[in-house]
């Protein structure tokens, strides 16, 4: 989508010797995230999860573009593991189909201070 030019036809500048209006050139521009990572139509996130909360089992919040979904991560979830919510991304020009919102779980261990054991 990336460098795409569309095309509105009819809004463009008026037509020689009273012709029709021409087509404005629309190219778009897609900028960056600091969470979200475009590819195709899917959206990307790296989520931050720390091992204690894979092991309790627990279901947490991601945010996505369209509000907050509550995902529960299992002893299965591994740093490799992508999980997918269905439909949560972007819609596709071509079909109307939406693409899918993917989560990579960055798996971490908190640090401990003496004051929590």
């Amino acid at each position: 989508m990336n460098g795409q030019s569309i095309a509105v036809r009819g809004f463009g500048g008026k037509g020689y010797n009273g012709g029709p209006c021409g087509d404005l050139m629309v190219r778009i521009n897609v900028g960056f995230h600091k969470h979200y990572e475009r590819v195709g139509n899917d959206i990307h996130i790296k989520f931050p999860i720390s091992c204690f909360e894979i092991m309790l089992e627990k279901e947490l919040e991601i945010p996505t573009p369209y509000g907050k979904e509550k995902i529960k991560f299992d002893d299965k979830t591994r740093s490799s593991s992508k999980i997918f919510i269905k439909g949560k991304g972007f819609k596709s020009i071509r079909n109307g189909s939406y693409g899918n919102f993917v989560i990579h779980p960055e798996i971490y261990v908190p640090k401990i201070n003496h004051k929590n054991k």
